[in-house]
């Protein structure tokens, strides 16, 4: 989950009218989240009904919610879906993120922001923590679809 955020912040450093440099560092960053995602399905043991990969810190411990993570056969799946989709994504955008309203610097971070928010959805053990993921993969499509839409 950390990757894309991570890969996100790398694009937002490097200058905006370096596009081609925005552009490889988006394709390059999803595309090396997706290949941790595969070394994770090729670690995931499927006779295991129990979540792997967790992850469980005390958040808002008042109300017992908790920044719990980890995966089961289902959202592993789903997980894969996203992050193999997310270099086709880039690739299908290498043209047309240049035609919005702003740079394709901002599409690329929004694109790489909203593949942690996916992978955060998917990965949620706890329900206020898939609500929080839920609801801020809202923000980065809302803004891709007010800059980069049409009508």
């Amino acid at each position: 989950m950390l990757l894309p955020l991570l890969g996100s912040l790398l694009i937002a450093v490097i200058p905006s009218d370096q596009v081609l440099r925005v552009k490889q560092a988006a394709l390059g960053t999803t595309l090396l989240v997706a290949i941790s995602a595969v070394l994770a399905w090729f670690k995931f043991d499927s006779a295991n009904t129990a979540f792997q990969f967790v992850q469980s810190t005390p958040w808002i411990p008042s109300f017992g919610i908790s920044y719990a993570v980890g995966v089961d056969g289902l959202s592993l799946v789903l997980i894969l879906m996203s992050v193999l989709l997310a270099p086709v994504v880039v690739l299908a955008g290498w043209n047309e993120s240049e035609g919005g309203r702003w740079s394709a610097k901002v599409f690329y971070i929004l694109i790489l922001v909203l593949e942690t928010m996916m992978i955060g959805v998917f990965a949620a053990t706890d329900v206020f923590l898939f609500y929080v993921f839920f609801e801020a993969m809202l923000i980065p499509v809302y803004f891709l679809i007010g800059g980069y839409g049409s009508g």
